[in-house]
């Protein structure tokens, strides 16, 4: 089994050991007042991570009826910080993704939100990082050690996946204190959540044998289009890139 795979059949399992600690600090950073007060919310990050912004707008806005915009950090650092409606304290939020917190578009994206005003959010597994030192409140998501080479360059899937669970978390926050939802539908979602576990193992055990059996038959094809809409956008990006990396093509 290759190094990707391994941390595709880990994710039930990383969702079991991080949903807790990482629910809990979203629920003491992100106070009632900057949930009642968040009226536009920009989610940014640079590959990967803003494949975690395009998958979570849906959850955004029908979950906590805020306004999501999720942008690549050039786009929000270069552009759009600067068109930020002007407006009340914590009105407009900004969200900087970057496991690594060393991004350098990303830290720029933060930087440039705080000067236009907005408050910042650091979602990062790295809290004494650049990024997490541009940004006023540090969501520390954790990832834990996974056993892989050092010597060469593995395509993330557990950091995605991370990202994806932290934002959902931040949204469910944000409709809790909001009352979008009720309590008992809060407590609901978060055990589906949670119990994306199990759901996760079941896509797994369907799906590798038909993704084997695919792999083999399309080897040697030249160019492959992944369509997707919705969060699905996303999937397709994501996976796009995977295939990139994993296989070395440009």
């Amino acid at each position: 089994m290759n190094y990707m795979v391994q941390q595709i059949h880990s994710l039930p399992d990383l969702l079991k050991q991080i949903f807790e600690p990482l629910d809990d600090v979203i629920r003491r950073k992100i106070n009632h007042e900057l949930c009642l007060s968040a009226k536009r919310l920009y989610v940014v990050g640079c590959g990967d991570s803003h494949h975690a912004a395009l998958s979570t707008e849906f959850a955004f806005e029908t979950l906590t009826g805020i306004s999501d915009e999720p942008m690549t950090s050039m786009m929000f650092g270069r552009y759009a910080a600067g068109l930020i409606p002007q407006s009340g304290p914590k009105m407009n939020v900004v969200i900087g993704i970057s496991v690594s917190g060393a991004v350098a578009r990303t830290v720029e994206a933060v930087r440039m939100g705080r000067q236009a005003g907005a408050t910042t959010i650091a979602l990062t597994a790295t809290p004494n990082s650049p990024l997490a030192k541009e940004a006023e409140i540090i969501i520390d998501v954790p990832v834990p050690d996974f056993q892989e080479p050092r010597d060469i360059s593995i395509p993330g899937v557990r950091s995605y996946f991370s990202s994806q669970l932290g934002l959902y978390l931040i949204a469910i926050r944000i409709a809790e204190v909001r009352g979008t939802l009720t309590n008992a539908e809060v407590a609901n979602l978060r055990a589906k959540v949670l119990g994306f576990s199990e759901i996760i193992q079941k896509t797994i055990d369907a799906c590798e044998p038909l993704a084997q059996k695919a792999a083999k038959k399309w080897a040697k094809e030249e160019q492959f289009i992944f369509a997707g809409s919705g969060p699905n956008y996303a999937t397709s990006l994501f996976v796009a890139a995977k295939i990139l990396e994993a296989s070395g093509d440009s």
